[in-house]
């Protein structure tokens, strides 16, 4: 969507986002490094473990999406089960921009729409800043993306802190000798993995007569039809909460 020439080729943009996900246990942080070609995402989860009786440990575990922009690919860690390296094209997403601003730490940001594998976000970006970021697997809008959400309250990625710096260092790609498959590819694992899961707890609970059509998924991105009625089941439940 956009010529990268435009963008900043001398600095390096860095931005921390919180990163809220209603089904994510513990506290998440999105650590972004971005020059002119590429974007390195740095997911940071921390956690409380309990490892011995009266033991709690806390635990940080790291997961990284890298994009190539000259590219347009970007590969990432999918630790969903089955957990795999995984690539795909850049170019995911189509945007509608409402002509609506807002200001966000003292950037005017212009408000986008788009649907994208089951979940309907907005997000909010600035072209005031010679860079295009954007968290997570968000492309396609010429700037730096400072907040993403859904009207549901399901997600919220929202901008902590931003520095640009002139001091330039080669953006190392964590994954580049990591074995990866197409996200095509990975689906039908994933899809394949799901489908055995149903089918083994059916089994087993046969004779007591429970059978499942699905099975609770944590996704951010529904991909398969489970995933989008396990979304839905949770609104049922917590409407049934809150009654």
């Amino acid at each position: 969507m956009c010529d990268h020439g435009m963008y900043a080729q001398n600095e390096q943009l860095f931005v921390e986002y919180d990163f809220y996900f209603y089904q994510h246990t513990g506290e998440f942080t999105i650590e972004s490094v971005s020059d002119a070609n590429t974007n390195l995402q740095t997911i940071v989860r921390n956690y409380n473990l309990q490892t011995a009786p009266g033991v709690v440990e806390n635990i940080t575990e790291k997961s990284f999406i890298y994009k190539d922009y000259p590219n347009n690919s970007m590969i990432y860690q999918e630790n969903n089960h089955p957990k795999a390296i995984v690539h795909e094209n850049l170019n995911l997403m189509e945007w509608k921009l409402t002509g609506e601003i807002l200001t966000i730490m003292g950037y005017e940001c212009s408000k986008a729409k788009t649907t994208f594998r089951g979940r309907d976000y907005i997000v909010y970006f600035t072209t005031a800043l010679p860079f295009k970021v954007a968290p997570w697997k968000f492309y396609g809008l010429p700037g730096v993306v400072l907040k993403v959400y859904t009207n549901d309250g399901k997600v919220n990625i929202s901008v902590k802190s931003l520095k640009i710096d002139k001091d330039l260092k080669t953006i190392q790609n964590p994954l580049k000798d990591k074995k990866s498959i197409p996200f095509e590819k990975y689906l039908e694992i994933y899809t394949l993995d799901q489908n055995k899961t149903v089918s083994a707890y059916n089994a087993a609970n046969a004779r007591g007569g429970v059978q499942l059509g699905f099975i609770m998924t944590n996704r951010l991105d529904l991909i398969t039809e489970i995933d989008i009625q396990s979304n839905q089941l949770y609104d049922v439940n917590m409407k049934t909460i809150k009654q």
